[in-house]
């Protein structure tokens, strides 16, 4: 009985295979929409999912952002050198600044800007209300909040802290309503967090290694075929 069970439910899977295809937009697509309706607007970065073991550091949308030139944008990148260098330098200087792109070249290319160092913090935090996971107490570690002279404002943190709590942002001092774009770099929990402050979430189907297409991602040792790679054709004997 139970694998007459399971038969039957592997071949309702199979048939609507194609129901569980991972629709996602661009990230040209992603800007074009960001720039009308009510803001801030917030963009899922899908490929750089810190709480899914991205490194947090993925600057595509960054440079996105600032070639589409429509307002105010804000990013927090994993950065710890670039955290030091803006340490160094105080609060209120300007300097030529590398960020992000450290960890590997799947996230795209570093974001150098000339920027100015805007703040500085130990980078703890406490989220009071029920969120993602039920976590409270977080540690982003030293912490630099940077402008760029596009608009761009940056979180650099010297540890990974996904975008669980909006306290992320507004424990440096900083109003996210200011801003007409934030990025968080997640898919489903910064919902919870920043659903009071943005109207409106993005998706974006951005590469790396959370990216939600699987066609982005590079497998060794798998078994052909395999949907969605390749299509095993309507069988009506699925595998038990």
């Amino acid at each position: 009985m139970a694998r007459e069970h399971a038969n039957r439910l592997a071949l309702w899977l199979l048939h609507h295979r194609n129901d569980y295809a991972c629709r996602s937009i661009s990230t040209d697509e992603a800007i074009r929409e960001a720039a009308h309706g009510p803001t801030p607007v917030c963009l899922l970065d899908m490929g750089d999912n810190v709480g899914g073991g991205g490194p947090g550091d993925g600057t595509i949308l960054a440079h996105a952002l600032e070639s589409a030139d429509y307002g105010r944008s804000l990013v927090c990148l994993y950065d710890p050198q670039a955290v030091q260098k803006a340490l160094d330098a105080g609060v209120g200087a300007k300097i030529s600044l590398s960020m992000g792109a450290k960890t590997d070249h799947l996230h795209g290319r570093p974001l150098v800007r000339d920027v100015t160092v805007v703040s500085q913090h130990k980078g703890r935090f406490t989220e009071p209300d029920v969120r993602h996971g039920g976590r409270t107490g977080y540690d982003m570690g030293p912490t630099a909040v940077v402008s760029t002279d596009l608009g761009t404002t940056v979180i650099l943190t010297t540890h990974r802290v996904p975008p669980f709590s909006l306290k992320q942002v507004t424990s440096c001092g900083i109003n996210p309503v200011d801003f007409h774009t934030i990025v968080a770099k997640g898919v489903n929990a910064p919902l919870a967090a920043y659903r009071d402050t943005c109207p409106r979430f993005i998706r974006v189907d951005t590469p790396g290694v959370t990216s939600a297409d699987m066609l982005r991602l590079e497998f060794v040792h798998r078994r052909r075929p395999l949907f969605p790679f390749e299509d095993p054709g309507g069988s009506d004997n699925p595998p038990i």
